[in-house]
This record gives structure tokens, sequence and C-alpha cells, in this order.
């Protein structure tokens, strides 16, 4: 059973090869521009230096978020597509799976909000002036100066732990369109030659 994971939802890119439920290989790069013209070369170089093709992937992994509006839909495209051609299941992760969770994990969305999930509790968009934390947490996402000044504010209390791969025995695999989640919905506006015309 071959799986390859495919992460493109953080400031880093990941991608990951499992055969059975054991890693075989890994590559992590920082997300810059122009991800789209990447991922799929990696993922490519990384089969074949594994001496597979990709109708040889059992099984597909994507996180699916929260993330930006263009870097998840980079990563959740690409693994529909590869899904849909070749017939195999998907799962999904989010961000918060990829750290341990003995601690909240913060996901910075902009420089004045993010998404924050307590131990035991549900994920919660929230403004980074309702944020305090007197226990230690995670932190990842965009970091500016305001939440630099939040952060040196918890010196101390927080970490930028390295994500974690997906755990596959936790998962549950279908053969389902996967959706993204992005930190806030996509605020797409219409042209005015593509505003209908008001009768008179």
């Amino acid at each position: 059973m071959k799986t390859i994971y495919i992460s493109t939802a953080t400031t880093e890119t990941t991608i990951a090869l499992f055969k059975e439920d054991h890693v075989k290989d890994e590559q992590r790069w920082p997300a810059e521009n122009r991800e789209s013209e990447k991922l799929l070369p990696a993922v490519s170089s990384m089969l074949e230096k594994n001496d597979l093709e990709p109708s040889q992937i059992d099984r597909l992994v994507v996180c699916t978020g929260p993330g930006g509006f263009t870097s998840v839909r980079i990563g959740v495209s690409a693994t529909n597509a590869w899904a849909q051609s070749m017939n195999i299941p998907v799962a999904c992760v989010s961000v918060f799976d990829s750290y341990p969770n003995d601690k909240t994990i913060v996901i910075a969305a902009n420089s004045k909000e993010a998404w924050i999930k307590e131990p035991g509790k549900e994920p919660l968009f929230t403004h980074a002036d309702d944020f305090s934390s007197t226990d230690s947490f995670y932190f990842t996402g965009i970091v500016n100066e305001q939440w630099m000044d939040l952060l040196q504010k918890n010196r101390g209390a927080y970490s930028e732990e390295k994500e974690q791969l997906p755990d596959l025995g936790k998962l549950d695999f279908e053969n389902e369109i996967v959706e993204p989640w992005y930190y806030k919905a996509p605020n797409i506006t219409w042209s005015k030659k593509n505003t209908p015309l008001k009768k008179s």
C-alpha cells in the first residue's frame, strides 16, 4: 500500500511517500511564489526516485487548511485531479492535525486574525487582540509585526514546532472530492461586464 501526502496550506510545502504506514521519502521547502509550478514536478521527482509511476499510488492524503486561498487550492486541486483521474481514495487532514494536541494551536491568517484551537475544543476564528495565553502554545502562519509583538509578550510560551506527518492508521479514505478550508471565504468581486443589467 503506497500513499502520497501533500500539504500546501502553510508557509512550508510538504510532500511525503508512505509504504504501508511508514514514511519512505519526504521533502519540505519554504512556500514561495509559483508553488503551482513546483509541486507536481517535485512529486514526479519523488516517484521517479522511488521507481514508481502515478498509477502505482494506492491512496492520497491532503492537508485542506485552514490556509490562504491560493496556497490551499494548489494542493487540494492537485489531489482532486490525481484522485479522480486514477480513481483512488483520499483522506483529509487539517493544519491542526499537524501538531500535538496537548497545547493551544494558533494559525495566523493575517495581521489581525487567526484560527485558534484549544485542547478538547473546536477551532475558532478570532481577532488577534482577543487572544491571550498563559499556557504554552504552538504558532504557525503569517508572521508580521503585530503577531511578533503578541508572541514576544508570551516569550518562552510559544513554539514554532515542525509540522508532523499524518498518522495514516487514524484516517478514513473515501472516493470523494476534497473541499478546501480557507482562512476566510474568498472575497471574489465581479467586474462590471459580468454584472447583470438591471431592468428599467
